[in-house]
Formats: structure tokens, C-alpha cells, sequence
């Protein structure tokens, strides 16, 4: 499923290096310092993740963004540790939990209600992090459905509170319908 994913995802939602330009510049981190910052973003947008799934979870973005899946490249990284780093008001790295959160928080509501969520560093930082988790074992066996030959179209699936979405639907389309009330 990963590599399937590499391979026809390459031109698809690229991220053009343009789009940084707004971004201050920030010096490249070392591998240890990503490697760090990654393991704390990870943590933060998957708090119940194993510390063996924040591993894999960490391994599969730096393979993605080593191969610029979506177009990310490490520059998205070093831009959003900046980023993080002047929103709190130090070395995010150094930060206690609750402050990491609180900091991730702001740059994530900043980012996500801009109109133009794509030029943001986090936007594609997040996207791959999600992409790890919903392509792995745990989070394809446990929190999500797998359905190998699909029954009856159904234009329109009702969407109820104890819904889970397909793992073959990865691109989140089924998770974007508001609840049915059930």
C-alpha cells in the first residue's frame, strides 16, 4: 500500500518550492534535530501512537519526503521548526508538553484558517503524518475498515456517529460528510 502510494502520488498535489517564499528562512536542521522534531510532531497529532509506531510512523515520512511525495521536501520541515521555534518564543524542542501542544495548536488553527492552507509548512507536514498512520498496520487494522471487493454502490453512505472510514478511501473523502444523526 506505501509503496503504492509513492509511486501515484507523485505529481499529484505537488507542493510547489515557490510556495514557501512567504516563510521566513530557516536554516536546515540536522538529521538528529528532524529526527527529534518529527518524533514530537508525531506524538502530538497521534498522542495514543506506540513508541514503535512513532518510530514507523517517523521512518515513512522521512522516506516520503526524501522521494518529495505531494512535493514536500525538507525545507517544509526546517520552515515549520522555525515556525514553531518563533511562536514559542524559544526552542520548541525544549518546551514542556503542554506548551509543544499549545504551540502546535496556534500554528495549526494559523494554518488552517488562512485561505490558502497549502502554502503553509504544517499543511504538508501534517498531511504526511496522517498518511503514515493511515497506511500502517495498526492504523489500518484498528481504526479503520477494509472492505477487498465492495459490496452495492452507494452514492451517498450515511455517515453516523460511530462511523469508520474505508482504508481504501485514503485520500479522507468519506470523512469530509457531516454526521447523520442516527
Amino acid at each position: 500500500m506505501r509503496l503504492a502510494l509513492h509511486v501515484s502520488s507523485l505529481g499529484a498535489l505537488a507542493l510547489p518550492l515557490g510556495a514557501l517564499a512567504g516563510c521566513a528562512h530557516h536554516p536546515e536542521m540536522s538529521y538528529e534535530r528532524r529526527s527529534h522534531m518529527l518524533e514530537a510532531l508525531i506524538k502530538l497529532v497521534l498522542p495514543d501512537a506506540q513508541p514503535a509506531q512513532v518510530l514507523e510512523d517517523r521512518s515513512f515520512v522521512f522516506r516520503s519526503i526524501d522521494r518529495k511525495m505531494r512535493g514536500v521536501t525538507f525545507a517544509h520541515l526546517d520552515a515549520l521548526a522555525g515556525q514553531l521555534d518563533e511562536m514559542s518564543g524559544g526552542d520548541f524542542l525544549e518546551l514542556s508538553p503542554d506548551r509543544r501542544k499549545a504551540s502546535l495548536e496556534a500554528v495549526d488553527h494559523q494554518t488552517f484558517t488562512d485561505a490558502s492552507p497549502i502554502a503553509h509548512p504544517w499543511y504538508s507536514i501534517k498531511a504526511m503524518i496522517v498518511i503514515a498512520y493511515f497506511t500502517s498496520s495498526p492504523g489500518m487494522e484498528d481504526t479503520l475498515l477494509y472492505d477487498l471487493v465492495p459490496g452495492r454502490y452507494d452514492p451517498d453512505i450515511p455517515v453516523t456517529p460511530d462511523f469508520k472510514p474505508m482504508s481504501n478511501d485514503w485520500s479522507a473523502v468519506s470523512i469530509r460528510k457531516p454526521l447523520v444523526s442516527s
